[in-house]
């Protein structure tokens, strides 16, 4: 046998809420299913009712997870840029030690083990800033020395160390706005949150108050009514779905 189940997620609860609306202002007043305080919190003219609140509630959430979404997107694309462009310079430095255009002792310069001509372990964000800052730091250290062999051709040309700091301004930006956007998207799904416990609570209450008024009519037919004031009635494994319209009664 069928048997009531009240909405479980927010899509359902904005479904019977909206489905009562609807079916309250399309009927007349002597077939009303509901008191007038179930009406009265219905009125989506009304912006403090429980189902106006409710619905913007719901309704900011998703636009603000998909904010988060994009930043987030933008965050881990320049943290990728900016790992690619560290440990370009790092090669660059230690090729350019190899074919003899600089001598090993810059090495020191960027903070690099004096006779590795290995790359560092580069894995994290973190790890990305901190050899970005010595490049940077490097960079200026090196080309400040009286060495003519040290400063060599000059700066970095590929990546240059500008080059470098504006990609970590830029992924700071972007990790900053993608705290932000984190933090509004918590806020909008907590706010909705708060709401859900009332609007399950009210539902329940609008629905018993359907099915008392319906208490007269057979089951299926109360059933039947019921549905069409957003009430929703689940199979259990194995049974048969309950048609709107009942078959006719066979003639003898």
């Amino acid at each position: 046998m069928p048997f009531r189940r009240l909405p479980f997620s927010r899509e359902s609860r904005l479904t019977a809420l909206e489905a009562a609306r609807a079916k309250a202002a399309a009927s007349s007043s002597g077939i009303i299913l509901i008191t007038n305080a179930h009406i009265a919190a219905l009125d989506l003219q009304n912006p403090t009712s429980l189902h106006s609140r409710y619905k913007k509630e719901c309704g900011e959430v998703a636009p603000a997870r998909a904010a988060q979404v994009t930043a987030t997107t933008l965050r881990d694309t320049l943290a990728h840029r900016a790992h690619l462009l560290v440990s370009k310079a790092i090669q660059n430095i230690q090729s350019a030690i190899e074919t003899g255009d600089l001598p090993a002792i810059v090495r020191g310069h960027y903070q690099l083990p004096p006779n590795k001509d290995t790359l560092p372990d580069i894995v994290t964000p973190a790890d990305v800033r901190l050899w970005a800052g010595h490049i940077i730091a490097g960079e200026t250290a090196r080309l400040a020395t009286n060495d003519p062999a040290q400063i060599g051709e000059g700066p970095l040309a590929w990546p240059t160390a500008a080059k470098i700091s504006t990609i970590i301004n830029q992924l700071d930006a972007a990790e900053a706005e993608q705290t932000r956007a984190k933090d509004r998207a918590d806020i909008e799904d907590e706010q909705a949150t708060a709401l859900d416990a009332e609007v399950d609570t009210f539902i329940k209450d609008m629905w018993d108050t359907i099915e008392f008024n319906l208490r007269t009519h057979e089951a299926p037919s109360l059933r039947r009514r019921a549905r069409e004031w957003g009430v929703f009635y689940a199979t259990r494994p194995g049974e048969v779905e309950e048609t709107e319209t009942p078959a006719p009664t066979p003639t003898p």
